[in-house]
């Protein structure tokens, strides 16, 4: 049996959802990390500063990267589940594909200070 191709709702929703990843990122990372991080940008993040902590998502952008996809790769598993368990409106699929971000985004920030030792997490 081959596999179900996903529907256009469901590639419209990751559309959603990763446009919204893409501009809250900064702030998400402010709010996991407390570094300064706002908006679309990272001029007020402590990775400027010359002593303390630095944010590990902006010192290293391969980690934020990887950050990212983890919550895109979350929001699609949940969309695909919330589908299957919900129905296939359009609505039900958006919410669970922010659900899935939600939780990637935490999931994400929590691997990331056990790997990094950054010293705050919410």
């Amino acid at each position: 049996m081959d596999p179900v191709p996903p529907s256009l709702v469901e590639k419209w929703a990751l559309a959603v959802v990763a446009l919204v990843a893409a501009a809250g990122a900064h702030t998400l990372c402010n709010a996991f990390f407390h570094c300064g991080c706002r908006g679309w940008s990272a001029a007020h993040c402590n990775i400027h500063h010359s002593i303390g902590p630095r944010c590990p998502w902006c010192t290293a952008p391969w980690h934020f990267a990887l950050a990212i996809a983890l919550w895109l790769a979350c929001a699609q598993l949940a969309i695909a589940l919330g589908r299957r368990r919900f129905g296939r409106r359009a609505p039900y699929t958006l919410v669970a594909g922010f659900f899935g971000l939600l939780v990637g985004a935490v999931a994400s920030a929590a691997i990331t200070v056990w790997l990094t030792g950054y010293p705050h997490l919410f």
